[in-house]
């Protein structure tokens, strides 16, 4: 099939096209460079079944995105399954950490670049449209460090296609002896292609443990 390439679009660009199974899951994908006219790609050693096409932006930040395309591998070669890149969205928030003490007063701490390593290891945030075969999920970029807060303390989810977005903020697992915070959810962020949508400052809640016996 063929990338085609809007206004604006700087020669060069590298893209994924990627193809993705029912559940979700990633089948096949390849790297391709987009020029101005646009680029060909060619994806091999697909089985039969149903899968959606996705192209991403591999620059940064990812500026370009484009509609999913639903495919049919039914056990011959397909041709022309083409896709046209569209001006990316952005969802960006701040982030707080609130603890409760209790005297139920509130210790609010203000998360930046600097004191990121208060987030749990593994600390992310992923945007799901709704509904999902519409854009799918994206989740936030992780620097060098592991960290996906920005140097300007925010939280960015790049690479979106405009619609209505419900946004989560949580980490995978908390490590033995670290802090953990409730996750925070934002529904029914809604983002226009090209712009971005601010959340403002989210804040997570550190989490309480309750324990006891079972007698």
């Amino acid at each position: 099939g063929r990338v085609a390439a809007p206004e604006g679009l700087a020669g060069g660009r590298r893209l994924r096209v990627s193809l993705y199974a029912e559940d979700g899951s990633l089948a096949r994908a390849t790297d391709i460079s987009c020029g101005l006219s646009g680029a060909s790609y060619s994806i091999y050693g697909v089985s039969n079944g149903r899968y959606r096409l996705g192209v991403a932006d591999l620059g940064e930040p990812a500026a370009w995105t484009a509609r999913p395309v639903e495919i049919v591998v039914a056990g011959s070669d397909l041709d022309g399954r083409d896709s046209v890149l569209v001006p990316a969205s952005r969802i960006r928030a701040r982030l707080s950490l609130v603890r409760i003490a209790s005297d139920g007063s509130e210790e609010t701490v203000l998360v930046s670049r600097e004191n990121a390593f208060l987030l749990p290891p593994g600390f992310t945030a992923r945007a799901t449209a709704v509904p999902y075969a519409t854009g799918g999920e994206v989740a936030a970029q992780a620097g060098a460090d592991g960290s996906v807060v920005d140097a300007e303390g925010r939280v960015v989810l790049a690479g979106l296609l405009p619609g209505t977005y419900d946004v989560e903020f949580a980490a995978a697992g908390a490590a033995p002896g670290s802090v953990s915070f409730a996750p925070a959810r934002v529904s029914g962020v809604t983002v226009v292609s090209g712009q971005a949508a601010d959340l403002g400052v989210v804040p997570l809640f550190v989490g309480a443990a309750v324990s006891g016996r079972v007698s």
